[in-house]
């Protein structure tokens, strides 16, 4: 079995809404499909003026959140599938939020609530895969620097049953329009699966 097939067996395979505009299907991140999807309806995007996530309230799974510092966030996931709602996501130039998951086939979901696009200008660090949705956007500015294991970035929501269910059935949210822009250093693990 190839890793797109044990991919899309540990995912399940979920069908949305007719129209290609208004879903996203995942069969495998690379960094160069990563890097095609971010290019997707650039321009600018309305950025915030603070920095620093906000809220964090586990939804789904187990795991905590906890700021040790002014400027880390740290994510300490417990179980495969993690739900996370932020009431904002966004990490500045020297801040720093750390996904600390119990294997390399873990995945988070980082369900973004704020009425801004995301930005991201600092680091984001884990060892697993990270799932970041945000229905006004996500803006990586060039001095974002992100390692993670695999990065999916969307504009369009996606359901905490859904995604517990092993299904990423992206879906475009009422009122919304967001993009994915990036101008910064994403590092995704090569043939993860």
């Amino acid at each position: 079995m190839s890793k797109v097939q044990r991919l899309n067996r540990s995912l399940g395979s979920g069908s949305t809404s007719p129209g290609f505009s208004d879903r996203v299907t995942l069969t495998r991140i690379t960094p160069i499909a990563l890097a095609a999807a971010l290019a997707l309806g650039g321009g600018a995007l309305p950025l915030p003026l603070y920095a620093g996530p906000k809220g964090g309230t586990v939804v789904g799974g187990s795991g905590s959140v906890s700021q040790p510092d002014a400027n880390t966030t740290q994510v300490q996931q417990n179980s495969h599938r993690l739900a996370v709602q932020w009431d904002s996501f966004n990490v500045g130039a020297d801040e720093r939020v750390n996904f600390y998951q119990p294997s390399s086939s873990a995945w988070v979901l980082n369900q973004i609530l704020d009425s801004n696009a995301s930005v991201i200008r600092g680091q984001i660090n884990a060892n697993g895969n990270v799932i970041l949705v945000n229905g006004n956007g996500v803006y990586f500015s060039s001095t974002a620097q992100l390692s993670v294991g695999s990065l999916v970035a969307s504009g369009l929501g996606l359901s905490t049953e859904s995604f517990m269910a092993g299904q990423l059935k992206f879906e475009r949210q009422a009122g919304t329009s967001g993009r994915v822009v990036n101008r910064g250093v994403i590092q995704a693990a090569t043939g993860a699966a």
